[in-house]
């Protein structure tokens, strides 16, 4: 580990608050496992602060206070741990790293789960696939359903898998909540007859066997 390295300038300046005055203290931090942001972070998890009228990213800032500013412009800060959505600050586990460098060091985290080719996604993941947009990203769609991101993105776009057959019916997440709640009232045949699917197809989804994921 090298010499922690505090810069001069309104930036850097230690300042009044304790999440400025937290990080200082923990910047020469040496403990096992990793050290997580206390206080507010971003949805997507990442710890976030105020400082001279300025937002700013926790591991950012630890991130400078130990190896100084970025490089280049194209640096970002990457984690050695993993755990950057999880709010991970350790001095030790953050670094400077290029986007290419960074995503290689992402993928060696994530869990490995098999790929299907897309002939193997059923219309019915398809159709959850959309009615989770904007709930769920890309990776996190690739990773439930076993595909590629690229998948995904063409599945999302209307690329592949094209709404313009009866088999490829479309449900919201409001459609999916409605036919579940309605498991066990006998409605089966009224329900496929009003989506247009068969009743075979609304029984897997009362029964989770397909939109598991969407209640």
């Amino acid at each position: 580990m090298g010499k922690v390295i505090h810069r001069r300038g309104p930036s850097f300046r230690k300042g009044k608050g304790k999440t400025v005055a937290w990080l200082h203290e923990h910047a020469t931090y040496d403990g096992d496992g990793c050290l997580i942001w206390p206080f507010s972070c971003t949805p997507k998890g990442h710890g976030n602060f105020g400082h001279n009228g300025k937002q700013h990213r926790a591991h950012q800032y630890m991130c400078r206070l130990v190896h100084g500013e970025r490089p280049t412009a194209k640096h970002e800060v990457a984690h050695s741990c993993g755990r950057g959505h999880d709010a991970c600050v350790h001095p030790h586990h953050v670094s400077w790293k290029t986007r290419a460098e960074n995503q290689a060091e992402r993928n060696l985290h994530r869990p490995k789960v098999p790929r299907l080719v897309r002939y193997k996604v059923t219309a019915e993941q398809v159709a959850e696939i959309r009615a989770l947009r904007g709930k769920k990203t890309l990776r996190e769609l690739a990773d439930m359903f076993g595909i590629s991101d690229g998948n995904v993105s063409n599945i999302l776009a209307g690329r592949t898998w094209r709404s313009d057959t009866r088999r490829d019916r479309q449900f919201t997440a409001e459609e999916v909540a409605r036919i579940k709640s309605l498991h066990g009232s006998r409605q089966g045949t009224k329900l496929a007859a009003e989506y247009g699917v068969s009743p075979a197809t609304i029984s897997r989804i009362q029964l989770g066997q397909s939109f598991a994921n969407v209640s």
